[in-house]
């Protein structure tokens, strides 16, 4: 990394010490600034305050919930474009679609997702952002089903190692395909793509 260039700050809102503990020390190796909050009133203050690049949010916390907390993020001004990753046990489907209602910008599943790709995810995040603002706005994204007897299905099946069909093999939910348009790819339409658990969000 360029010891010159602005270190991307990261607020990490979480209750259990451990988890921060752990957390904290993989970005900051990974050249993040980390900031830490271990309640949800904090955080609120903490971003509101700092205005960080991401912040990684827990639900279940303390004074005021991860849910409560990202609402109040996307009702201000100055927050409502941070983007927000939430790093929850909580995996349920009407989690998640609470989540997306209130304006997430992913969700990971913790039993699902360790830290290294939990980092890996925010970088992702970080700069598909980034591209979108170079290339003077959003990105559209889609999602598409994929179904067990199309042509390549089983070829891609094996490549990923779904054995069972096109369903996750920790939660079962289906596997979807999950493409973001690359607008600086021309002519036609151009998309990044990949696999990704519509239940627990597991990537393929």
């Amino acid at each position: 990394m360029d010891p010159l260039a602005k270190k991307p700050r990261l607020l990490l809102i979480e209750d259990n010490p451990d988890t921060r503990h752990i957390y904290k020390d993989v970005f900051e190796r990974e050249g993040f600034e980390v900031l830490q909050a271990e309640d949800g009133e904090k955080g609120l203050s903490y971003a509101q305050a700092t205005l960080p690049d991401v912040i990684l949010l827990d639900l279940m916390l303390p004074k005021l919930s991860g849910f409560n907390l990202l609402k109040r993020l996307r009702s201000q001004a100055e927050t409502q474009n941070i983007p927000v990753m939430i790093f929850s046990a909580l995996a349920d489907s009407f989690d998640r679609k609470k989540a997306a209602e209130l304006g997430v910008t992913e969700y990971s599943v913790k039993a699902f997702n360790p830290p290294k790709q939990v980092v890996s995810r925010v970088r992702a995040l970080l700069s598909r952002l980034e591209g979108q603002a170079a290339s003077g706005g959003a990105a559209a994204s889609f999602t598409t089903a994929l179904k067990d007897a199309s042509l390549d299905a089983p070829r891609l099946q094996a490549e990923t190692g779904l054995s069972d069909g096109f369903y996750c093999p920790e939660c079962r939910a289906e596997v979807i395909l999950a493409m973001l348009s690359d607008p600086t790819r021309t002519p036609g339409h151009w998309f990044a793509a990949h696999l990704v658990c519509s239940g627990c969000q597991r990537n393929f």
